[in-house]
């Protein structure tokens, strides 16, 4: 019985630790982590500006270090290189071409951070005709 007691209290020393960093971290909240285009006309070539509004709802500043798309019809037009300090939101900005797309199409942006969780995915989603 005291074997298991310290080593219970050994196991709660040792994760202590990460447990408090990580409360006092940046976290990244998004408005919506996926945004339906519902059906886009594709013939007309009109690139799509999407915004994804976030927060951060941590306790340190939080820094978007990149923010990617999964492939060249996606780009990232924009996210804040400073500091979103928290309680604060901000917005990344994606545009989507549908030049050349049919079909169903989901589309993931990948946002690397120093929050709590360190890679997060957006998503767009619809259909071009």
């Amino acid at each position: 019985m005291k074997k298991k007691l310290k080593m219970m209290l050994v196991w709660m020393f040792m994760c202590l630790p990460a447990m408090v960093s990580a409360q006092e971290r940046a976290d990244i909240q998004f408005k919506k982590k996926e945004i339906n285009l519902g059906t886009i006309d594709s013939s007309k070539g009109k690139n799509l500006l999407v915004n994804f509004v976030f927060s951060n709802s941590g306790k340190k500043p939080l820094i978007i270090y990149k923010a990617k798309a999964s492939c060249s019809c996606t780009k990232v037009k924009s996210w804040p290189k400073k500091p979103v300090m928290p309680g604060m939101q901000d917005t990344i900005k994606v545009i989507y071409s549908p030049k050349g797309q049919h079909g169903r199409f989901s589309k993931n942006i990948f946002v690397e951070s120093n929050a709590v969780k360190d890679v997060c995915i957006i998503k767009i989603k619809g259909e071009t005709k």
